[in-house]
């Protein structure tokens, strides 16, 4: 059987295995192994251990050596460390080539980073065992990615909870708004993003997109804006809450001429910024309705990482993908929702604060001299609240409530009218006009309350026989 010998700068043969198989220099490979490797489509080569692809792109490497070369390593311990250095190096195995019958060598079978064992250079058996020994290289890559997608997928879900709880107890709509777009951002690793809601031009009624939150860059808090901008489709924001449907563009530039939509360069020209993947989804309350969008834009392999210049961007930016589609879509029905239900509880706090003020105006026009009273008691008590408000130890901080003024009026509600004294009867008799005590129970009032007391002290007449 000839015997092939590898030069340093021979060339590697070609094949179509998602595995390179890798010996060292001077291996003596025989030329009928060399011809079963290439029908068999098993690309191989001779290199330096551990082997450092420059142009390969196979990411899996099978290294096979025999024992004597293992053993110029040293000791056990050492050939150990040999290996599993070069598996942590890339993901990569090695196969041994060992004479049959050495007892001795049942630690190195055994040895997790060894993924074949080989007692001669038969060409079916080294096919064999190579071939096996990168199937289970890629099982074990492939059980990595499933791992780390997994677990990728229940910190998201643990996520969304987060955000979820963070949307309902939120009640600064700036914040809560703000909190919206990062959420969206760091779920789908978005560089920037944007929120637009619908709502009425308070001075001509048309419907409109206001322009709320926008936010660029991982350490971005948001800038809130307020803008009303014209709501058509000739912009993405709008187009996704006139229609409802969901926009996910690889290049922003690259809009084709049959779409409605037209992408609006002016804060890239104006900040030397590159718009390249763009994700654009409706927003929608409990009812279905929509009730603005959520724009993100430049989806990056990392959240944390920055984008530095427009020729970085189109390095590293990458589309949006389905998933992330589903994961916005989630986060802007409870966002939708979220937003409702803040403008629903102010709309609750405003009516309620409007029934007070009229029921206390309507209170205290019945005297005159204590018109305002309530108003004073309502300042004091909040500016009190405030105060406590700032303590942060010693006592339980808590929040001013503005609806304090209701609770000293309503106690004269139940007081009746002929019992409230005026300011100028209040300590003179109405008979004498001298000054008079004030009555320790309430069998005293006035006059009329002694007079219907003497009166019940009368004996009744008797009653009129029926004969």
């Amino acid at each position: 059987m000839a015997i092939v010998e590898h030069a340093a700068n021979a060339e590697a043969s070609t094949g179509t295995s998602a595995f390179l198989l890798v010996y060292p220099h001077g291996f003596p490979v025989p030329d009928d192994v060399c011809v079963a490797l290439a029908g068999a489509g098993i690309a191989h080569r001779a290199a330096s251990f551990p082997y450092e692809a420059e142009y390969d792109e196979r990411q899996h490497v099978v290294y096979l050596i025999d024992l004597p070369r293992l053993q110029t390593l040293g000791k056990r311990h050492m050939i150990e460390h040999a290996l599993m250095l070069m598996k942590l190096g890339q993901d990569a195995t090695t196969v041994v080539v060992a004479p049959p019958g050495d007892p001795n060598l049942a630690w190195l079978a055994t040895n997790p980073n060894v993924g074949g064992w080989l007692s001669s250079l038969d060409p079916a058996a080294v096919v064999a065992t190579v071939r096996n020994a990168g199937a289970v290289l890629a099982l074990e890559a492939q059980t990595h990615r499933l791992r780390a997608k997994a677990d990728a997928r229940a910190a998201e879900t643990e996520h969304l909870l987060k955000i979820g709880v963070a949307l309902s107890a939120e009640r600064d709509i700036t914040k809560l708004q703000q909190t919206i777009v990062r959420s969206a951002r760091e779920l789908t690793q978005a560089d920037g993003g944007s929120l637009f809601l619908l709502e009425n031009d308070p001075e001509t009624g048309e419907r409109k997109l206001r322009f709320a939150v926008a936010q660029t860059g991982p350490g971005d808090a948001g800038t809130y804006f307020g803008a009303m901008l014209p709501l058509s489709r000739a912009s993405i924001s709008g187009y996704v809450a006139l229609t409802g449907d969901v926009l996910r563009i690889a290049d922003a530039y690259e809009i084709g001429d049959a779409n409605e939509y037209r992408f609006n360069a002016t804060f890239d020209q104006k900040n030397n910024y590159r718009t390249k993947s763009v994700c654009c989804v409706p927003m929608r309350d409990h009812t279905g309705d929509v009730v603005g969008s959520i724009m993100l834009i430049n989806r990056k392999p990392d959240f944390e990482l920055l984008l530095e210049s427009p020729e970085h961007t189109e390095m590293v930016v990458e589309p949006f993908e389905p998933h992330d589609e589903r994961v916005l879509l989630s986060l802007a029905s409870q966002a939708g929702v979220a937003l409702e239900n803040k403008a629903l509880l102010e709309s609750i706090q405003d009516l309620f604060e409007q029934f007070v003020r009229a029921s206390v105006k309507a209170i205290e026009v019945r005297d005159k001299s204590t018109q305002g009273h309530s108003s004073r008691v309502a300042e004091l008590t909040v500016l009190q609240a405030e105060t406590l408000n700032r303590v942060e130890a010693g006592i339980r901080a808590f929040d001013p409530l503005q609806g304090q003024f209701a609770t000293q009026p309503y106690s004269r509600c139940a007081t009746p009218h002929s019992y409230t004294i005026s300011a100028k009867s209040r300590f003179r008799n109405t008979s004498s006009g001298k000054p008079r005590s004030c009555p320790t129970d309430g069998s005293t009032r006035s006059g009329s309350a002694s007079s219907s007391r003497s009166s019940r002290s009368k004996p009744k007449p008797a009653a009129r026989s029926s004969r």
